[in-house]
């Protein structure tokens, strides 16, 4: 991933999908443009994130590659094990995660510091 993780080891951060997603939502609104978190569930890694397009102005949600003109539209798009993304009971251990554009709130969750 063009090397935009911090790759040092650190201890594991288990969060509720939902409140990753909120996190994800907040940042934006707070003016940070890039915001993107690695998250294994299930055995399995997915990527979810947010981007900001500056040409047209607006911002994409992004999960596994696929754009999203609102969260919501993820949200109702994703299911994981019969499960919505916004579902209380999804758990996932976040692995890594990228903020771009003075983003602080993933890197808080995560304990680090932003260079």
């Amino acid at each position: 991933m063009l090397g935009l993780f911090n790759r040092s080891k650190r201890e594991p951060l288990y969060i509720n999908l939902k409140s990753l997603i909120d996190i994800i939502e907040k940042d934006y609104s707070e003016g940070y443009e890039f915001n993107l978190a690695e998250f294994s569930y299930d055995n399995s890694k997915h990527i979810i994130g947010s981007e900001m397009d500056e040409e047209a102005r607006c911002i994409f949600f992004v999960y596994d590659g696929k754009d999203y003109l609102s969260s919501d539209e993820m949200k109702k798009a994703i299911v994981l094990d019969g499960k919505n993304l916004d579902d209380e009971d999804v758990i996932v251990e976040v692995t890594r995660a990228c903020v771009i554009g003075g983003g602080m709130q993933l890197f808080h969750l995560l304990g680090m510091k932003k260079d």
